[in-house]
């Protein structure tokens, strides 16, 4: 460790004379291999260990730890990223928080102090577990084919200036910065649910309790009087009535090419005739 951080830093950290006289380590496996005594016996250090369970003896490393974590466990929360990819997921944390002001440093940029020449974002920030889409350069490609893989992002790479990525479908991580983000939309949140089947349960939450409502599929509604079944009859085809239609005849109307035939005309009726009168 003292090593990576004499080459990082381009100081030598195990020249300083505190280093000589004393350090002092949590009561950790990785601090008692062979040749980590051998190394600071070479040095003339004094190497020491923590009680075990006594976490306040080394405050710093715990406080450290412990907003590492807090941070992670927020990011698997929020993007509801499955617990597989802790590692992403703490690494990305560690990104993060080297890039972030920091008060014991007079609200200055960690990464900024160690590399003041180099840019703090290589590549713009995308948010943790969020839906992309890695384009796809394969030659054997046709224009109909998918030019792309849906994938989720896990962090940024330590060697190149690239995205990781990572396909479930393909099971296959994807190191590439010809990226398309869609950070409204979280890979696993929209997949959950998707598939997920909406339950009839309901949560009511008030401002000092909250309670669980659990509402029926299905309600069995009472008869309140039961009405008799009356038998089908058997139903008999009767054919409807014969109608018999017959055509009407008109007496025929005399023309003017045909002989008129004179009318007879019958004499009018006697009326009778009234007595004389006696004056």
């Amino acid at each position: 460790m003292i090593l990576i951080c004499d080459n990082q830093v381009a100081f030598r950290i195990s020249s300083n004379p505190i280093f000589h006289e004393m350090t002092k380590h949590i009561n950790g496996r990785e601090y008692l291999s062979n040749f980590f005594k051998q190394f600071m016996a070479s040095r003339g250090i004094l190497h020491q260990t923590s009680y075990a369970y006594t976490p306040q003896e080394n405050g710093v490393a715990e406080r450290k730890n412990r907003y590492l974590i807090e941070i992670a466990h927020t990011l698997l929360i929020h993007g509801e990223v499955p617990h597989s990819f802790w590692d992403n997921v703490v690494l990305t944390t560690c990104y993060l928080i080297n890039r972030m002001p920091s008060s014991i440093l007079n609200n200055k940029i960690p990464h900024s102090i160690l590399f003041p020449r180099e840019p703090l974002h290589p590549l713009p920030l995308k948010v943790f577990g969020s839906a992309c889409f890695v384009h796809n350069f394969n030659p054997g490609l046709d224009k109909l084919s998918p030019q792309s893989d849906k994938c989720v992002f896990l962090g940024f790479t330590r060697s190149q200036k690239e995205y990781k990525c990572f396909s479930p479908s393909l099971n296959r991580y994807f190191f590439c910065a010809h990226v398309t983000f869609n950070e409204s939309s979280f890979y696993y949140k929209s997949s959950s649910h998707s598939t997920k089947s909406p339950s009839s349960t309901e949560s009511i939450k008030g401002y000092k309790s909250s309670f669980t409502i659990d509402f029926p599929s299905s309600v069995n509604i009472p008869m309140i009087c039961d009405v008799p079944r009356v038998p089908c009859m058997q139903s008999v085809f009767v054919p409807p009535p014969l109608q018999v239609y017959s055509r009407r005849h008109h007496p025929q109307q005399p023309t003017s090419d045909s002989p008129q035939v004179p009318t007879t005309v019958s004499p009018p009726d006697p009326t009778p005739e009234s007595p004389p009168s006696t004056e």
